[in-house]
């Protein structure tokens, strides 16, 4: 719940800026962050399917798209507010 809320509270606040088209997906599940690669060639990455899934939601978000999204992930869309 609260990383809805967090979106809700990011929603409101690029509001404020004007018109920006932007996605939010929340998903939960487990992930794995830190940092991947050699001394010499590094970066800090998340993985997993839960971040996936949260990237596919908010890619379709915006676009009119989202129950399919849903659909594809063998997901039933739900009745829920998109953030656009």
């Amino acid at each position: 719940s609260r990383a809805v809320l967090a979106a809700l509270a990011m929603a409101e606040r690029v509001a404020r800026f004007g018109t920006y088209q932007y996605g939010v997906g929340v998903t939960t599940g487990s992930s794995f962050c830190g940092v991947l690669g050699s001394r010499v060639r590094h970066e800090y990455v998340v993985l997993g399917d839960t971040v996936n899934m949260s990237a596919r939601l908010m890619g379709f978000a915006c676009t009119g798209r989202f129950d399919d999204a849903l659909r594809q992930a063998g997901v039933a869309p739900p009745s829920v507010r998109v953030l656009c």
